[in-house]
């Protein structure tokens, strides 16, 4: 049973770290959107399309 209960405590310390990174990800790449578009020369729909 000790083996059951070490392979869900590894298995959902993973699935919440994804689940913080993908979080922490999609809000950090917010204030970098015009950058993004001016350097590469896209318009208004191109980032908004990247954004959702």
């Amino acid at each position: 049973m000790s083996n059951n209960t070490e392979r869900f405590k590894i298995l959902s310390a993973g699935v919440f770290n994804l689940i913080l990174v993908m979080g922490v990800a999609r809000f950090s790449y917010t204030p970098m959107l015009p950058i993004m578009q001016e350097q590469a020369g896209l318009g208004v729909a191109a980032g908004w399309l990247c954004s959702h």
